[in-house]
């Protein structure tokens, strides 16, 4: 008798960082029960998931270096700017590195994954420019978010190339 696999939960924990400082030094994921019944050997992929950040700014395919230059945590309307996403697909692995600079104050940058997930993330304090390299990252769609740390209001120029 055929019967679904649970969900599985597990925490890492980090610790003796080389040539990085830890943020968190621990984090809990879960494994998604994806069986499928029998007879059902060829499920379809889903789709990147275009719901999660739907005003991401779509940068398209990346094959080289993008450069957008924008503000984040300023009033626009009745409403403070406080996320800018950015959405770029990959067709085949690479290094991605992400650089935010250019900043008047503090702002902070995260890599996710198709499903919102976090890939990576830089928190340099003050108006020092934000880093992610990211090795080995397959082929797929991922985004990009800019966030100002607390009230803080910028300017700032983000690069987005694939190494």
């Amino acid at each position: 008798m055929w019967r679904a696999e649970p969900d599985e939960t597990f925490t890492v924990n980090l610790s003796n960082p080389q040539n990085a400082e830890l943020g968190r030094r621990r984090a809990t994921g879960t494994i998604l029960n994806d069986d499928t019944k029998p007879g059902n050997n060829n499920p379809q992929p889903k789709p990147p998931n275009d719901d999660i950040f739907p005003n991401a700014e779509n940068l398209g395919r990346l094959t080289g270096e993008i450069v957008r230059t924008d503000r984040i945590g300023y009033v626009v309307g009745d409403d403070r700017n406080t996320e800018d996403y950015y959405r770029f697909d990959l067709n085949r692995e690479g290094t991605v590195r992400i650089d935010l600079d250019e900043l008047f104050k503090d702002a902070n940058l995260q890599l996710l994954g198709s499903e919102g997930e976090l890939i990576s993330q830089s928190n340099n304090e003050g108006k020092n420019p934000e880093t992610i390299t990211a090795r080995k990252l397959e082929p797929g769609t991922y985004y990009v978010r800019v966030f100002p740390h607390l009230a803080a209001r910028t300017e700032y120029r983000l690069s987005i190339d694939l190494v």
